[in-house]
């Protein structure tokens, strides 16, 4: 990952409202997640998230296949990517 993204990461993770983080990857279908944990720190590592696994953002009411994100894309059509 660039070191700018972990940049504007830990840039993100300064806002006291911001719960969840998530990296989504544009070449293979692949996102990390980084959830605030209940005592308002951050984790070490991410969760890291691929095709068959759900993005689960409980405090906003979001919750879907990662698979989805990239319907659209080269990467979800088969032997393109």
């Amino acid at each position: 990952m660039r070191a700018e993204t972990r940049e504007n990461v830990r840039a993100y993770a300064t806002i006291p409202t911001v719960r969840h983080i998530v990296l989504v990857r544009s070449t293979d279908i692949a996102a990390e997640l980084f959830t605030r944990q209940s005592d308002g720190g951050w984790p070490e590592s991410p969760r890291m998230l691929s095709s068959t696994d759900s993005v689960d953002l409980g405090e906003i009411g979001f919750s879907g296949p990662l698979a989805e994100f990239y319907e659209d894309t080269y990467l979800a059509m088969p032997g393109l990517s």
